[in-house]
């Protein structure tokens, strides 16, 4: 109920859902011997339910709601350049540095690596798990899918708590470094 209140739904769905996968698969990673079977499992699972959404996609269902303002444009813009940029390589350093490293040994092996030689082994998170999902697939891509839902969050819970008349408040907010 709480987040019928805050944003519409169909916003935060895909968040929610990455979010309680990947605490559970990373406790998963850190304390059972069969993880990596196990993440191969809900690869799998995440696979097929995207195949079966995108069969279940209708395009009239889809309602943004769109002003005809030169701020509501640019917001479009926005989000569909998102969208674009998250099909990218990646590319940025600390990921280079070591999720991705670690999302590859988490693979390999099943576990977190438990080096002491490499200081950014000790800095990982639950999010080399959905990295390692996307490697699964070959798809590097997963994870900057991923965060872009997050985009797609943000702009769902402005769109029903924050209700402005020119959008300029949610196109800061969108564009702002983070």
């Amino acid at each position: 109920k709480l987040l019928y209140s805050v944003s519409d739904i169909k916003y935060q769905n895909i968040l929610i859902s990455v979010n309680f996968i990947s605490a559970f698969l990373f406790i998963s990673v850190l304390i059972l011997p069969f993880s990596k079977i196990l993440i191969n499992f809900v690869g799998i699972g995440i696979y097929i339910s995207g195949i079966i959404q995108i069969f279940k996609f209708k395009y009239k269902d889809l309602n943004l709601n769109f002003e005809k303002d030169i701020y509501s444009s640019l917001i479009l813009i926005t989000l569909v350049g998102y969208f674009l940029l998250s099909f990218a390589p990646i590319t940025h350093g600390d990921a280079l540095a070591y999720h991705i490293d670690v999302a590859k040994n988490i693979l390999k092996e099943g576990s977190l690596p438990n080096t002491i030689y490499n200081f950014h082994h000790l800095l990982v998170g639950a999010g080399e798990v959905i990295i390692a999902i996307g490697f699964i697939f070959e798809a590097e891509q997963f994870n900057n899918l991923v965060q872009f839902s997050g985009v797609l969050s943000i702009y769902g819970i402005f769109k029903k708590k924050i209700k402005i008349k020119n959008n300029f408040l949610l196109l800061i907010a969108l564009t702002s470094p983070i």
